[in-house]
Formats: C-alpha cells, sequence, structure tokens
C-alpha cells in the first residue's frame, strides 16, 4: 500500500506531485510570513516605548493593518490573475510580500510596522491565485484533496510561523553568548525571524519559476452573430440588367445606398448602446454580485471567517482568564500547548477525511455535517473550565475536542472554498476567490475587537451574579449561533455546485456561429486535462 493510498481516496485520481508541492510551498511560505509576527507583536510594541498597558490596543492596530491591506488587494489580485495567468501573478504577488516581510522586520517604530504590516497583506494574492491554480490541476474526483492542501497550508503556517517568531525574536536578549549586545541583532531585535522566513519563501519562488506551468485556461473565442452582417442589398437581388432601364438602375442604386447609410448609422447607434449594456454586464464584480450563488457562497464564507478569527482571539483569552472569572489560568507555553498539539493532528488528519467524506457524501451534506459539528463543539468548549481540578481530564478534553473542532472547521472552510470554485466558469476563478477574500477579511477586522470586547464586558457582569449565558461563555454561544446561522444557508444551495462547471458549458464556448467555437472549447478542455496530468 502507498502513501498516497492514505490521501486519496479509491477511484480518485492522483495530482502532479510537482506542481500540487511547488503550489502548497508557496502557499505556506506566504502565509508564514503572517503568522510568524503573532508571538512577538506585543514585545514588539514594547520596544517602540509604549507601556504594558498600551500595548494591547496598539498591537491590535498592528494586527488590524493586515487585514486592512488583505481586504482591498483581494479583488486586484484575482482580477489580475484572470487577466495575465496565475503563474505570473504567483511569482510577482510573493515576491512583492517578500520585500514587505523583510521591510517589517527592521521596523522600528510604530507607523513603519503598520505600514509594512499593511504591505504584507495589500501584496499577498497568492491565496487568491493559488485557490484558482488548484482548482485548475484537479478534477472532479480529487478536487476536494485539492481544497484540502490549500487549508493544510494555512494551518501549516499558523502551527509553525508562531513558534518560529517566538524562537527567534529578540535573539540578544534569550541568547546572549551567541548574539553579540552591540551588534546588528541589538538594534534589529525582530529581523532574524523575517530573515529565516523570506529564506523559505525564496526557495519557494525560485521552485514557482522552474517546475510551475500556466495553468490557466485559454479564453473562448467570441465571434460576431449573423444577425449583425449587413444584408445583401434586396433591390440588387430581385431586379435583373434585362428589365431596368438605366434611370431605374440609378434610382435603385440610390436607394440602395440611402439604405445602406441608414442601417450603417442605425447600427453604430445601436451598436454603441450595446456594447456599453454589454462591458457593464461582462465587467467582472458586475457579473459576480449579480449572481445569486456566488452571492450565497460569499456570504457563508465571510461568515466562517468573522467566526475564525473570533474563536481564535476568544480561545487564548479565556485559557489565559483567571479561574475565578471562568477561564483556565493558563501561562503562553500551556496556551501554546493547548493550540499546537490539536493544529498538528488535523493538519495530517483532516484532508483524509475530508476528501473521503465528499467523494462519498457529495460537498453539500459535508459542509452540513462540519457545520454541526463545529456548532455543537464551539458552544461546550468554554464548559472544559468545570473539570480544571482534575488536569487529566482537563487536558484530554482541552486537546480531544481541540482536534475534532478543528477538523470540522477546517472541513467547512474548504468545502466552501470548493464551492467558490464551482460556482463560477474557470476564466473566472481568480476574480471570484479574490471577491471573496475581500469580504472575508473586512468581516475578520470587525471580529476580534467585537468579541474581545464581549468577552471583557460578559466576565465583568458576571461579578454582578448575572446567570448563563450572561458570562464567558456569552461569546463562545454567539459565534455557534452564527454557525448554525451558516447551516441553515446551506439549504439553498443548488445541487449543482457539488461539481465545478465545465469549459465547454460556458455560455462564449457554446455560441453556434462557427464551427471554431466548438473547437475552442474542446481545446480548453484538453488544457485542462493536460494540466491535471
Amino acid at each position: 500500500m502507498k502513501c498516497s493510498d492514505i490521501l486519496y481516496p479509491p477511484g480518485s485520481s492522483r495530482l502532479n506531485p510537482t506542481v500540487a508541492t511547488s503550489l502548497f510551498l508557496i502557499l505556506f511560505s506566504t502565509q508564514i510570513t503572517l503568522t510568524a509576527p503573532f508571538s512577538y507583536l506585543p514585545a514588539m510594541v514594547l520596544s517602540f516605548g509604549y507601556s504594558d498597558r498600551q500595548r494591547g490596543f496598539y498591537a491590535g492596530i498592528i494586527a488590524s493593518s493586515l487585514f486592512v491591506g488583505r481586504f482591498f488587494g483581494g479583488y486586484f489580485w484575482g482580477w489580475l490573475t484572470d487577466k495575465i495567468g496565475r503563474r505570473p501573478v504567483l511569482l510577482l504577488s510573493s515576491t512583492l510580500v517578500l520585500l514587505a516581510t523583510l521591510a517589517f522586520g527592521f521596523s522600528t517604530t510604530f507607523e513603519v510596522a503598520v505600514l509594512t504590516r499593511f504591505l504584507q497583506g495589500l501584496f499577498n494574492g497568492v491565496i487568491v491565485c493559488g485557490r484558482a491554480a488548484f482548482a485548475e490541476i484537479c478534477d472532479e474526483t480529487n478536487q476536494a484533496i485539492g481544497v484540502s492542501l490549500v487549508f493544510a497550508a494555512w494551518n501549516s503556517a499558523i502551527v509553525f510561523g508562531p513558534a518560529v517568531g517566538g524562537f527567534l525574536a529578540e535573539p540578544v536578549k534569550k541568547y546572549p553568548s551567541t548574539f553579540k549586545d552591540s551588534g546588528f541583532f541589538a538594534r534589529f531585535p525582530f529581523v532574524l525571524p523575517s530573515l529565516l522566513v523570506v529564506g523559505v519563501l525564496l526557495m519557494a519562488i525560485i521552485m514557482i519559476f522552474f517546475t510551475f506551468k500556466e495553468t490557466k485556461p485559454p479564453p473562448s473565442i467570441a465571434t460576431k452573430e449573423d444577425s449583425e452582417k449587413i444584408p445583401l442589398l434586396s433591390h440588387q437581388k430581385n431586379t435583373s440588367p434585362e428589365s431596368t432601364s438605366p434611370n431605374e438602375e440609378s434610382r435603385f442604386y440610390i436607394e440602395d445606398q440611402q439604405i445602406r447609410v441608414s442601417y450603417i448609422i442605425k447600427q453604430e447607434e445601436d451598436g454603441c448602446f450595446k456594447k456599453l449594456c454589454s462591458k457593464i454586464k461582462k465587467w467582472s464584480l458586475y457579473e459576480l454580485i449579480t449572481d445569486k450563488t456566488v452571492m450565497l457562497v460569499t456570504m457563508m464564507f465571510g461568515m466562517s471567517g468573522f467566526c475564525i478569527i473570533g474563536f481564535s482571539e476568544l480561545s487564548s483569552l479565556w485559557m489565559a482568564t483567571n479561574s475565578k472569572y471562568g477561564g483556565l489560568n493558563f501561562s503562553t507555553d500551556k496556551i501554546g500547548t493547548a493550540l499546537l498539539v490539536p493544529a498538528i493532528v488535523s493538519v495530517i488528519i483532516q484532508p483524509i477525511v475530508f476528501g473521503r467524506f465528499e467523494k462519498r457524501f457529495g460537498g453539500i451534506k459535508t459542509l452540513q455535517l462540519s457545520l454541526l459539528i463545529l456548532a455543537i463543539f464551539t458552544f461546550f468548549f468554554p464548559f472544559i473550565h468545570y473539570t480544571i481540578k482534575s488536569r487529566k481530564l482537563l487536558w484530554s478534553l482541552l486537546i480531544t475536542t481541540g482536534m475534532v473542532r478543528m477538523i470540522a472547521d477546517i472541513s467547512s472552510r474548504s468545502a466552501l472554498a470548493l464551492f467558490i470554485n464551482n460556482s463560477v466558469y474557470p476564466e473566472q476563478a481568480g476574480r471570484v476567490n479574490g471577491f471573496a477574500f475581500s469580504v472575508q477579511e473586512i468581516m475578520r477586522v470587525a471580529s476580534p475587537t467585537m468579541f474581545g470586547a464581549l468577552f471583557s464586558w460578559a466576565i465583568d457582569s458576571q461579578q454582578h451574579q448575572i446567570i448563563f449565558p450572561i458570562d464567558y461563555r456569552l461569546p463562545f454561544l454567539i459565534i455557534a449561533i452564527v454557525i448554525f446561522g451558516i447551516l441553515v444557508l446551506t439549504l439553498l444551495l443548488p445541487l449543482s455546485i457539488n461539481a465545478a462547471k465545465a469549459v465547454k458549458d460556458s455560455p462564449e464556448s457554446l455560441r453556434p456561429t462557427e464551427v471554431g467555437n466548438i473547437s475552442t472549447a474542446s481545446a480548453s478542455s484538453s488544457f485542462m486535462e493536460h494540466n491535471r496530468t
């Protein structure tokens, strides 16, 4: 039995290992540039001269600037990758992220940190382009595996990024025997993790350059309709030279020219209006926001992102909270262990579980089951507080609950990402991913502040003997309700969302005006089939 047999369900075709590896590595390396500062951001704010009481506020601004940048850049990168292709955007975006990451490591003031963190988010179009590229190298039998690999790259970055940042930040203080006090790293205490991350990203860029070939299918060739051609003149058709005199022929000729000129003028007037309407309708964003399925899936994806960031903020905050307020009174190393162990297990198990469930039950049912499990485990997560007197039971429940919840979480996001790609034709994959990415990021901006403030208010109200749910469990309850709302919205999804829209079914590729159009559609299908192998 091969190792690949564990990952791929029976009957699934294999992804090209070189292409899949290069995409996974570029996704992982660009995402780790975003997650590495999570662990040392509070220390960085202190190095800017702010007090311990102020660092939470200023660290929040730096963190939010990343999501603001991702919001503004998301749709642009999606539009650009549909215009010029996946490969150039992967190379351009990752190179810009590399430069912004290096600049962030050299930040010595709050303003520079905010600007460079914003640029990291703005330049990061790899996640948008990577999703579209993964969709194009997959077929219906392995698309679930492709989407799972995208989120496996993200979750691997979540696991290793903060660890790298925490281990390498401020090396002069942590390893005085190795680094000199007056050296380069004393002046720039946070550049070392950036240098390591930049090195990994540079290797990924080189691998993409040499091994990754363009996956974007060629555009369909649009031809003019026969009805738009200027008709032959009826007078010349129905009149023979023998039956007309020279005067009559001259009169017919003048009338024919008048008809021809009038027709051309009318066609130009109608054409300008039609072209304007056509351009508006074919405008990328207009097409997306007027598509009910695209908007439904995008809204669900945004709500999912809102819950993900909210729970990430809450879980650490709740574990660090004093036990008398319902928390676990954990130190930073215990919080890291509680988050790290479930994440490592989930990254390994989730692609295997999701691929088999999606193949057997379909994407919609897999999403519904994942959301149901996610809502239940999110609601009961803070109840682990009641086992605080039993250390073994506490850690067993914390790791088990966290692992099951994370697998359900990643599976739900994988299904939604799959539906985003399936909601449009392949030539729109970049734009729809960029649009969904932007919507998700703007909802992520509000989530940490909202749930952090709500948790503080809830435990403050708890001191006044207000009973459940107005206590430390209230924010978790709200997140569970939002997740259940996403579950209800799945009932509106069409069954066709389970499968990708084929290029040959695209309206532009089915025009019956010329045989060449059918050939173009066939060529597009062959092109995609070539990419999968």
